[in-house]
Formats: structure tokens, sequence, C-alpha cells
């Protein structure tokens, strides 16, 4: 299975929104193991042109425009099975879902470091909850 994580600048720390991550980090799980890939950039975080004490705004995960330009800028995503994330907007989360990739949420108990997250995840992935 091949999951990606947003991550900081750092490449290490969990992001708190997928859209604002600068990376992803991304492993492939197989069996007992874990390889990571690398560090892969955010395509989608280049075009946040607005005041970031204004947010990010769609208005919901229904605005077919903001879906479209989401699944074009979600880049090496697409080549994933699922991401695990603290935040993801509506319509990130949309084109998440019609690429076919799995969004499951990880809880801030569970650490904020990725290779801790990616193992917890292969270890035991009810840890974590799925988004549909």
């Amino acid at each position: 299975m091949k999951i990606a994580i947003p991550v900081e600048s750092d490449g290490m720390t969990i992001a708190l929104r997928m859209g604002h991550a600068p990376s992803f980090a991304v492993y492939v799980v197989t069996g007992d193991q874990i390889i990571e890939e690398g560090l892969f950039p955010n395509e989608h975080a280049g075009h946040h042109h607005h005041d970031k004490a204004e947010g990010h705004h769609h208005l919901s995960g229904d605005d077919k425009d903001a879906v479209h330009e989401h699944r074009r800028q979600l880049g090496v995503i697409k080549e994933c099975d699922a991401v695990l994330v603290r935040g993801v907007g509506p319509s990130m989360k949309a084109a998440l879902l019609e690429e076919g990739v799995k969004i499951f949420r990880a809880k801030k108990s569970l650490g904020s470091e990725a290779m801790v997250l990616i193992q917890q995840f292969k270890d035991n992935s009810n840890s974590f909850i799925e988004e549909r």
C-alpha cells in the first residue's frame, strides 16, 4: 500500500492541514516492511493565494470547479492508495475520494512524526478514522 503524509518543511512533522503542507512524505507498506519513497512537493500548496489569517475557503465539497481544480493539483497523491492527515478541506476531500485515494484522519494522540504515524498505521490501522 502506498501512503502519503502531508508534512511541514522539516519533512517529518505531520501538517495540520493537507492543503498547506509544503510536501508529502510517501511510504510503501508491504507486510512488515515500510519503505520510504521520499519527499514530494505539494502541488496544491503553491496555489493558496490568500491571506493566511483568512484561511482557505470553499463552500463545500459540492463546488465542482473547486473539486476539479484540486484533482488537477494532486500530483504524486494520485499514485497513492491512501493519505494520513490531521485535517483536509471539503474540496480536497472530494477530489481525493473521486480519485479513489482513501483518507485516514490521525488523532493528535497518535503522535506528530510521519514515521511514527506510518508505523502505527501498519500495526493497527483501526486507530485511524477513515473519511468517507
